[in-house]
């Protein structure tokens, strides 16, 4: 899921502000439990991220997949929406805080199963 921009509402008179992709962020932070250290690391950190997007129908002809059919999904929603909901979603719990991470390298693809790939490795100043 890539992250979907904060809303704003009134009501009553009041204006508030509410996050459309807090279920999505405990949603996917709950998969990722599993790998998360003891401690939040509190060092310089790189992340290095895949996210696997389905391929649309267009790709394919009835003998399979097309030859002009793209590796990288440069379609919406962005690259940078599925960087920042996940590292959103894993703030606090596997870094102490997002500032951080020193190091990005992420690529959208697309595959016949979406999948999100992350990798944290500690950088040595």
């Amino acid at each position: 899921m890539a992250l979907k921009r904060h809303r704003r509402c009134t009501r009553g008179g009041r204006t508030f502000e509410y996050d459309p992709s807090k279920k999505d962020k405990t949603d996917f932070l709950k998969q990722c439990l599993a790998f998360k250290p003891k401690i939040p690391y509190n060092f310089p950190v790189g992340i290095r991220l895949i996210f696997g997007v389905k391929r649309p129908l267009a790709h394919y002809t009835k003998r399979g997949l097309r030859k002009d059919a793209s590796f990288y999904a440069f379609k919406k929603p962005d690259l940078d929406n599925y960087i920042k909901l996940v590292l959103d979603a894993l703030n606090g719990v596997f870094y102490k805080d997002d500032s951080l991470i020193c190091s990005i390298h992420a690529k959208k693809i697309y595959t016949t199963k979406p999948f999100t790939e992350i990798r944290l490795f500690k950088l040595f100043v």
